[in-house]
């Protein structure tokens, strides 16, 4: 019989597990099929498509003031699609608490095909780009000729966090990629998440420095993917020992269990059956076994930048370390000012954003840039969200 077990769970790992990059059973054939994403992006295509000049904007208080920094790409662009999966779905109530806006990180913004988009300019609250000195200008354009990355990026995330420091009062800042798609009811599911997080730190609220929307497996894996890498053999001895003790306290006790219980039996228990099982479960990878709670919690480690919202109190103390800094590749600058500064770095689950770039910013392989990528994002439900989105949006907002 645990044979038997053994194998249909070994199966239902292979049918199930395929897309978690931390596991023994990923099929990289398999793992980057679209099926979430896809769903929202034919949604949001057909919300961009019938967009208007009538469109919602944002109130005058907005609760989060969001910009998408965007650069021209050398293939299909995403800007509008990113856009358009932020509001698509979006109630009124919703759409007057976010103002939306888009960095055209081009000194000739003319270069950039969504510029003169009326689609575009009709759903977001600003479109805009830099507004310099000829001096600095001139610096940027030789940053972004020469494909200086380390310094103009670092440039462009001051530029969006000062864009809504100075032309909003809202309490939440966030910074979007431009090759990203966002999940139904993201923006009332992390609205909700922030006001229970700014309760739970009601004590010191100026002690986190983000929360990351947007995140991949694996950042979560297992310390090691060979089999014993993660104890596995200790692990077997810690559970084996008790086992064999409360076997022989029971044969003692009741004598007729030996029967069912001889020391052959017990040898195969603990040295085949028992860690076959924990191979198993570690195999199976982290991601699969023991995925995040929903909600929030702190998590020092995490990939990329795709997505992060800032408190406005810490955007504004980290500008003049940013600025500072001046050049270097934003994650690992932001987790040294966490570092640093002792800054707690939160994130949400389950992903509400997925990462739709094969070609990042920062011009990273194909393979690489493809593999920053949320498995689980593709497993969501559409049902499932949307009554989600409806029971957050009545706990915000009471309709």
């Amino acid at each position: 019989m645990c044979i038997v077990a053994w194998l249909m769970a070994f199966v239902y790992c292979k049918t199930h597990f395929y897309r978690d990059p931390g596991s023994a059973f990923f099929d990289e054939e398999r793992a980057f099929t679209r099926q979430y994403s896809a769903y929202r992006e034919e949604q949001s295509t057909t919300f961009f498509e019938e967009a208007s000049a009538n469109a919602t904007k944002a109130s005058e208080s907005p609760s989060l003031c969001a910009v998408f920094m965007s650069i021209k790409r050398t293939e299909k662009q995403p800007l509008d699609l990113a856009v358009a999966s932020a509001l698509q779905g979006l109630t009124p109530q919703e759409r007057a608490d976010v103002n939306i806006g888009v960095l055209f990180a081009h000194t000739n913004p003319e270069d950039h095909p969504s510029w003169h988009n009326p689609r575009l300019h009709d759903l977001v609250d600003e479109a805009f780009t830099y507004n310099l000195a000829q001096e600095d200008h001139t610096l940027l354009h030789e940053w972004e000729t020469s494909h200086n990355y380390a310094h103009k990026g670092v440039f462009d995330y001051i530029y969006s966090l000062q864009h809504c420091l100075n032309t909003t009062e809202s309490p939440y800042i966030a910074i979007f990629e431009d090759d990203v798609i966002f999940a139904d009811g993201w923006l009332s599911y992390t609205l909700n998440n922030l006001s229970n997080l700014r309760k739970k730190l009601a004590s010191n609220p100026q002690n986190w420095l983000f929360l990351r929307l947007f995140n991949q497996e694996r950042s979560t894996a297992w310390a090691s993917r060979e089999i014993g890498g993660n104890h596995e053999f200790v692990i077997t001895i810690a559970m084996a020992i008790p086992l064999i003790a409360l076997v022989l306290i029971l044969r003692n006790c009741y004598p007729v269990l030996y029967r069912c219980m001889d020391n052959w039996t017990l040898a195969v228990v603990c040295l085949v059956i028992l860690p076959a099982f924990i191979i198993l479960f570690y195999q199976a990878g982290k991601a699969s076994m023991l995925p995040p709670r929903p909600g929030v919690r702190a998590e020092p480690f995490g990939c990329c930048t795709q997505g992060l919202i800032f408190p406005r109190s810490t955007a504004e103390f980290i500008l003049d370390i940013l600025e500072e800094r001046g050049s270097g590749q934003l994650d690992i600058v932001l987790n040294d000012i966490a570092r640093d500064q002792g800054l707690t770095r939160y994130a949400q689950y389950p992903v509400m954003m997925q990462h739709l770039g094969k070609n990042s910013v920062r011009n990273t392989v194909n393979r690489e840039a493809q593999a920053v990528w949320s498995m689980t994002f593709e497993q969501l439900s559409p049902y499932q969200l949307e009554q989600q989105h409806l029971e957050m949006n009545r706990l915000r907002y009471g309709a």
